[in-house]
């Protein structure tokens, strides 16, 4: 994972939530909401984000697909 990437974050309900990573300290990645980082950009701030374990986070392999149209 990288700094930037959209990823997915399991949640407390146990759904997963999309996210953005914002930081990552050893085995805990930060990811912030994209509320949050709507709220952070008008305001001129760096995103405020919550730490998770690794494991609770996982790749957003979402294929977007083209239409030919």
């Amino acid at each position: 994972m990288k700094i930037g990437e959209q990823v997915l974050a399991h949640v407390n309900n146990g759904s997963w939530c999309q996210c953005q990573v914002v930081d990552i300290k050893g085995d805990i990645v930060v990811v912030s909401g994209e509320e949050e980082q709507r709220r952070a950009r008008q305001s001129g701030r760096r995103p405020i984000g919550v730490g998770l374990s690794r494991h609770m986070v996982k790749k957003n392999n979402v294929v977007k697909h083209l239409d030919n149209a």
